[in-house]
């Protein structure tokens, strides 16, 4: 048994990238833990963003049971404004929350969602998702003064949503990511120092962050890596020969798709979905092609389109209506990178027309048919690579808020389920970033250390598999509800996690349930209830 475990997050790192700089020996420090360890892609979640995946991975649960499926979720109040996800969002245990409690002390540095920070054995440093005013950010709260100089980056998660124009350039953009990088490392090797614990591990985003605006200049990210590079080598060095250490991204990452599928648009063609839309979002339409005109004449770096965006949510929010008595189906704007559609149900939503049943399930069979055979318009190519009914991909106690039906584009395409304010169903993309991760599922693992196999290449690991992985390796019972399982391949004949057998351990709300289950049945007649 390991009596320590690494854990380095590299958001969105893909061997796309790594894989090759590796063989031309220009990561020294990634080859070298490949070269004497396991390596292989780790599947993320859908959607493969951040907040689902890194919530998936820190539970080891699929996000049909602690219910995150984007960085906003659906109002408990019911007013239908979207609320941004945290740390109270999900109730369930985290990787390192089951470690404490069994007497294990843990690091945990700048996880995203993790703010606001909460109580462990050990510290926990919240992550990009901490609010900028934020007076609290760490776990103890005193640890925060002992950090003066620890950045958390919160400026880039804003300027994404502005397009980009949150810089003044791309330049500045590029300082910024180094300096949050080598602070955050700085941070982390002192923490190492001086305060050691059994389990540590810290997201580095700016792998993420960095091939969003610099997909298209391998240069400057080969330059990026080779800092983080460097940065891995001296963490994996501080941490000892001892430790077990495990290197994983949330998702992949690939170009960004040129065109923009709307999916209320597209249900509207169908007939499923019915809006009014007043001269405002009207005018609104003309000026976008306008905007994308002067941008294919002049190239004007996308600019001007992203100017003309900035009021487009104000008048489609005002000026475009859906009409709920006419709608069975619409996209679900909480939900971004997949097609999310959710029937307009009777019961469930506010404005509910289609009985459940069979009436449900025809219209969702409707959605799921149209879905596959969506094709584009200039191409002829099939736009969807899967679709999927929700229980094809979830289960767990928020299977009834998930989406309906899900659609996961071929990543050419961007999906776009807030309101369209025209009819157009494609659209060419008018954003500055040229890298995207919404239809690449394929992340990054690797694991080195005493107990595992050396210089072997893995199949079918996934990122809800690392959390069971790890309590395994620690010597501690994997959680029962816990969807992820040990990935014993991993480990070298001989050591002791391949010697030992992964132990499950019911959770006190399974137990809860079997109880609830056996008084039911006592109810309606012991072992006849049983049988009915």
């Amino acid at each position: 048994m390991s009596s320590k475990v690494l854990v380095i997050g590299l958001d969105g790192a893909t061997f796309d990238l790594v894989g090759p700089w590796v063989a031309a020996g220009k990561l020294p420090s990634l080859g070298g833990l490949m070269a004497d360890g396991v390596w292989g892609t780790l599947k993320s979640v859908v959607p493969s963003i951040s907040a689902p995946a890194w919530v998936s991975f820190m539970t080891g649960k699929n996000p049909g049971k602690h219910g995150v499926l984007d960085f906003v979720t659906r109002s408990a109040s019911g007013d239908g404004r979207p609320r941004l996800v945290s740390s109270l969002s999900f109730p369930d245990k985290t990787l390192w929350e089951v470690l404490g409690s069994h007497g294990r002390t843990v690091g945990v540095v700048n996880v995203p969602v993790t703010y606001p920070p909460k109580k462990v054995n050990g510290f926990l440093i919240s992550c990009f998702m901490t609010p900028p005013s934020a007076k609290v950010f760490t776990y103890p709260e005193e640890l925060a003064r002992a950090i003066p100089d620890y950045r958390i980056d919160t400026r880039f998660a804003l300027a994404r949503h502005q397009d980009g124009r949150g810089y003044e350039s791309k330049r500045e953009l590029l300082r910024e990511q180094y300096d949050i990088t080598r602070k955050r490392a700085s941070v982390v090797l002192r923490l190492l120092d001086a305060w050691p614990v059994d389990f540590f591990m810290v997201v580095f985003k700016g792998t993420d962050n960095m091939q969003h605006y610099f997909w298209d200049r391998r240069d400057i990210l080969l330059d990026y890596y080779r800092t983080l590079d460097d940065i891995v080598g001296e963490i994996v060095a501080r941490g000892g020969s001892a430790a077990d250490v495990f290197i994983i991204s949330d998702h992949g990452f690939g170009p960004r798709g040129s065109k923009e599928f709307y999916t209320n648009a597209w249900l509207e063609g169908l007939g499923l979905l019915r809006t009014r839309r007043s001269v405002g979002s009207r005018l609104r339409q003309s000026a976008q092609r306008l905007a994308l005109n002067v941008n294919r004449k002049m190239e004007l770096g996308r600019r001007l389109p992203a100017a003309v965006s900035g009021v487009a949510s104000l008048v489609v929010n005002h000026e475009t209506k859906v009409v709920w008595g006419d709608t069975t189906a619409y996209g679900r704007d909480d939900i971004t990178s997949i097609v999310a559609v959710n029937i307009n149900l009777r019961g469930r939503e506010p404005y509910g027309v289609v009985e459940p049943g069979r009436d449900y399930e025809a219209v969702r069979d409707t959605v799921v048919e149209k879905l596959r055979a969506v094709a584009d318009p200039d191409s002829g190519a099939r736009v969807m690579r899967d679709v999927f009914r929700r229980e094809e991909l979830y289960s767990g106690r928020n299977l009834g808020s998930m989406p309906d039906v899900i659609g996961v584009p071929h990543p050419e395409y961007v999906v776009k389920n807030k309101m369209s304010f025209s009819r157009s169903v494609f659209l060419e993309s008018t954003e500055l970033m040229s890298g995207e991760h919404y239809a690449q599922p394929d992340g990054m693992f690797i694991a080195h250390g005493p107990d595992i196999r050396k210089g072997v290449q893995i199949q079918g690991a996934r990122l809800i598999d690392i959390a069971p992985t790890v309590l395994h390796v620690m010597g501690v019972p994997v959680p029962g509800d816990m969807d992820g399982v040990v990935l014993s391949h991993i480990f070298a004949e001989g050591s002791e996690p391949f010697a030992r057998q992964p132990v499950y351990q019911d959770t006190e709300e399974e137990k809860a349930r079997v109880r609830e289950r056996i008084e039911r049945v006592r109810g309606l007649g012991g072992a006849k209830g049983l049988a009915g």
